[in-house]
């Protein structure tokens, strides 16, 4: 079993895993983690209450709009125009382009959700990830780091700092969210366009800097 396995390649060169690994990049791709959290703080109590549906889907699709649509036009754009090989943008170089236009799309939505008036707490966990994310940009200039993993680390990051604002323990929520992280930041090293210490780096900025107002609130 060990001989047949070593003939073909390693664990991580298997096509099942490769499949799996991308897959997982596609679903929990950095661009959807601001939406995945923005749906769980609003079906969290009292705040699933507190706002109508109608409210809820303007922020939903302010986030969704911003986010996830513009950042996602603008790498499918330079994947058409050729400036990119694929959608994982493995080098260094050629994410710089499309983190910024990501960072430009972010203080967008801020300033959106502030004329949208979004609960206090929401509002600074997403303005402390967005400059999370600038560092990210930041140390990319000089230095490859995961931010597939850094949306991670964002979300475990906000759905521990909504428990913790809420007085709740979800539990069930806590381990989902932990087993996706490992499973996001494990799928990046299977594809093996990052080293161990970019994905800790990336995961560790996304966490800390979500969990930032618990500090300041």
């Amino acid at each position: 079993m060990v001989k047949t396995f070593t003939d073909n390649s390693t664990l991580f060169d298997s096509k099942i895993v490769k499949i799996f690994a991308q897959t997982v990049s596609i679903i929990f791709h950095p661009v959807f983690i601001p939406l995945y959290c923005t749906l769980i703080f609003f079906n969290s109590l009292p705040f699933a209450a507190l706002y109508s549906a109608m409210y809820k889907i303007f922020v939903i699709a302010t986030i969704l709009v911003f986010t996830c649509i513009i950042p996602f036009l603008y790498i499918l754009f330079k994947y058409i125009t050729g400036s990119i090989p694929d959608f994982y943008i493995a080098n260094r170089e050629k994410r710089t382009s499309v983190y910024i236009i990501s960072l430009i799309s972010y203080v967008a939505c801020v300033f959106c959700l502030v004329r949208l008036r979004a609960e206090p707490f929401f509002l600074t966990v997403f303005i402390s990830s967005v400059i999370g994310f600038l560092l990210i940009v930041l140390i990319n200039l000089k230095w490859k780091i995961s931010v597939h993993s850094c949306g991670a680390g964002v979300f475990c990051g906000a759905v521990f700092a909504f428990a913790y604002y809420l007085n709740a323990a979800p539990l069930m929520l806590f381990c989902a969210v932990i087993l996706i992280a490992g499973t996001i930041t494990s799928a990046r090293l299977m594809l093996k366009v990052h080293t161990l210490w970019q994905v800790i780096a990336g995961f560790f900025v996304g966490l800390i800097f979500s969990l930032f107002p618990l500090i300041i609130l």
